[in-house]
């Protein structure tokens, strides 16, 4: 679990607010670029280690989670 300290909303999510994008589960938070900090880790988990520092991309139209 990661708490979220920023996250970066982009003119992707105007369009996909005001009508300009297909849309097709709504409604949708906004907010696919995020940042913070490692608050709990699963049992199988041997990578991250609580309090490491994050960063997440995930492209929310296509399922694609990418966390450094």
């Amino acid at each position: 679990m990661i708490r979220v300290k920023v996250a970066g909303v982009n003119p992707f999510y105007f369009r996909a607010v005001s009508g300009g994008v297909d849309v097709k589960s709504l409604p949708h938070i906004p907010g696919a670029e995020l940042s913070g900090v490692v608050e709990r880790i699963g049992d199988h988990v041997t990578n991250i280690k609580e309090c490491d520092r994050a960063i997440v991309y995930s492209r929310v139209f296509d399922g694609t989670w990418i966390c450094v």
